[in-house]
């Protein structure tokens, strides 16, 4: 019936392994703590992640002033480094760039859209108990599954800033979005 009858939708479990693998790696015990903090332990399990300042990466409060300052530094230097130069064309780096923020965006989608699916339908949940979660006195989305979607959301706007960058390379005008 299907033309790809070896071929499956990944679910959930699928994309978790996968997640888990991957933070197996970035936990690595052989790396020192400066350089991969255990932190990122608290992310391998998206059902059971927690938001705790300070410990979850990109949690503490200098994680973004630390990136707005950085940001506005980098705007000036780079755009003063780039006077009577000629643009950088990164045709291929701007591609894979937006690629990997397009499948992102649409891996936060569906994971969120499921959780959210999942709370409201199997669970009972309304609109205020996933943002305030009445329901168990915890906020949903500073911890488990919407927790995590959540954070990745929060997270990819530090990437995000990469987008800027490349403008600047490319000597193509900033907009109010950068």
């Amino acid at each position: 019936h299907t033309r790809y009858p070896g071929l499956r939708a990944a679910t959930m479990d699928d994309i978790q392994g996968i997640a888990g693998r991957f933070w197996d790696v970035m936990k690595d015990d052989t790396l020192p703590d400066s350089v991969m903090p255990r932190a990122f332990s608290t992310i391998v399990n998206w059902q059971t992640f927690e938001w705790k300042t300070g410990y979850t990466p990109f949690s503490h409060p200098s994680w973004p002033v630390g990136a707005v300052i950085a940001y506005v530094i980098s705007l000036y230097v780079m755009t003063e480094w780039m006077k009577g130069r000629e643009r950088f064309k990164l045709v291929l780096v701007t591609r894979y760039h937006n690629l990997l923020l397009c499948l992102w965006s649409l891996v936060m989608c569906l994971g969120a859209s499921y959780v959210i699916f999942d709370a409201v339908v199997n669970k009972g949940y309304t609109f205020i108990d996933l943002v305030c979660d009445t329901k168990y006195g915890k906020a949903a989305l500073m911890s488990g599954p919407l927790g995590f979607w959540a954070w990745s959301y929060y997270v990819s706007k530090f990437y995000e800033l990469f987008d800027t960058i490349l403008q600047i390379l490319k000597k193509k005008p900033l907009t109010v979005l950068h």
